[in-house]
């Protein structure tokens, strides 16, 4: 009740009664700071789920072309590349010397970078619709919560906004590029309009013997 934790610790003495023989006594920051370090590490494992992903959205951007030029291309071959590099560096240097600055930099390299390739290939397509790589974001904003070795609040949740709010900006910004958008706008609009009441003759007669 006080925001700290007991832990006892009982021995059993030779005649069979258990006594206690310590008690530690936990603050309740502590006991976050423990468990966000213990969050972290096991997230350790799982980022590379969030580099595979990345690497698998290259490869597709690659073997399977969804109307980009060939710039998407380049752009999907030069992300799979940074990826591999990423992952490379990871696995033989993650425990090394500099693990402790290297771990704190690259989930934000991974997310920027992924970030990066989805802009840039909704960029180069040729026709942009809201169902363009949806998929692909849903998956990669979902990974950002549950494989970023980062402190979930507040930075998870930030990179996890940035990724939707990523996402939505590129549809909307390139479907007014492409003019889709207003095309889409208009008859909302018209439909607003019409659907609006519109006084009668009465109520004009009513109001114009009132002025």
């Amino acid at each position: 009740m006080d925001g700290t934790t007991t832990s006892t610790t009982v021995e059993s003495n030779p005649a069979g009664t258990n006594l206690p023989t310590s008690t530690v006594l936990l603050p309740d920051d502590v006991l976050e700071k423990l468990y966000q370090s213990y969050a972290l590490k096991q997230k350790r494992v799982a980022f590379g789920c969030y580099l595979a992903a990345s690497i698998l959205f290259d490869l597709w951007a690659i073997l399977i072309p969804q109307g980009q030029g060939w710039e998407g291309i380049v752009v999907a071959c030069i992300c799979l590349v940074l990826n591999i590099v990423l992952a490379v560096v990871l696995r033989f240097c993650g425990k090394g010397r500099f693990r402790g600055f290297l771990w704190e930099v690259a989930p934000h390299a991974a997310w920027l970078l992924a970030m990066k390739q989805l802009f840039l290939q909704l960029f180069f397509k040729a026709s942009v619709t809201p169902r363009d790589f949806l998929g692909w974001a849903v998956l990669l904003n979902f990974l950002v919560y549950v494989t970023l070795p980062v402190v979930l609040k507040y930075t998870g949740i930030l990179l996890g906004m940035g990724s939707f709010v990523t996402y939505i900006n590129a549809i909307v910004g390139l479907a007014k590029k492409e003019n889709f958008f207003w095309e889409q706008q208009q008859p909302q609009s018209a439909c607003c309009s019409t659907s609006w009441p519109k006084p009668n003759n009465e109520e004009l007669f009513l109001k114009r013997n009132k002025a």
